[in-house]
């Protein structure tokens, strides 16, 4: 997914919220307010977690692969999407958590929705729902459209040891990522900061992802690569030895 097209994921839903939160970004309440979200915190999240809240409450849904330990998912149906997340981590750890789960909702779920409503009328949600098969005419349309028509598909199966082994996967996991950085540290806005409060001698990836955990709440291990992109040219241009300070 181009940088555009997630920045411009990232502006409507601030379009639709009204205004921008400040930095640190929470967001809890912004997804509240505008999404079709639900929020759930368990402590210590596993899937067996989710998997018996749905089925405590008869919900008609499934969450497959073998019992392991979460910081967070998101199961979307009918439309609307629920984000567990696991009430016990840091503050920063839930604030990226739930930036990546509404990221897979926006990019994943919502917006192809919308697009395939757009384009085939509302009754196209008992395809996206499972409730009915696509139609010949509009499996032929979708294809010449691009339009994705399918039952949405959870992207929780992983490896026994516990990684991502679908390219799909994998894919879908970076670009909710890059979402979830763009809602809580724009990159345009980072720049700005960096340029007014760091001089360019003093912009070492450490003072970067000094500044994205501080400023703007992220992660130390997702500041630590996000940093790089806002390293200076000649830094990027080192090679592995003065990378390394040999």
């Amino acid at each position: 997914m181009t940088n555009l097209r997630i920045q411009r994921l990232s502006e409507e839903f601030w379009e639709l919220v009204g205004a921008q939160e400040s930095f640190p970004r929470n967001l809890e309440s912004a997804i509240l307010w505008t999404l079709p979200v639900a929020i759930i915190k368990v402590p210590r999240l596993r899937i067996s977690h989710a998997r018996g809240w749905l089925e405590q409450r008869t919900l008609p849904l499934t969450i497959d692969g073998a019992d392991r330990e979460l910081h967070a998912c998101l199961i979307a149906f009918g439309g609307r999407g629920l984000v567990f997340l696991d009430g016990k981590d840091p503050l920063d750890e839930l604030r990226f958590s739930l930036a990546h789960e509404v990221g897979h909702f926006i990019i994943d779920y919502f917006e192809p929705r919308r697009i395939a409503e757009a384009r085939f009328g509302p009754d196209i949600a008992n395809v996206l729902d499972g409730r009915r098969p696509p139609t010949v005419e509009e499996r032929g349309a979708a294809i010449l459209s691009n339009t994705m028509i399918g039952v949405y598909r959870h992207l929780m199966a992983r490896t026994p040891s516990g990684e991502i082994g679908c390219s799909r996967i994998a894919e879908a996991e970076n670009t909710a990522d890059q979402l979830a950085l763009e809602l809580l540290a724009p990159a345009e806005f980072v720049k700005e900061f960096l340029a007014a409060n760091l001089k360019n001698g003093k912009r070492s990836q450490a003072e970067i992802t000094r500044v994205l955990r501080e400023k703007f709440g992220l992660p130390t291990s997702v500041a630590v690569r996000y940093s790089l992109r806002f390293e200076p040219a000649d830094k990027k241009d080192r090679s592995v030895k003065e990378w390394l300070g040999i």
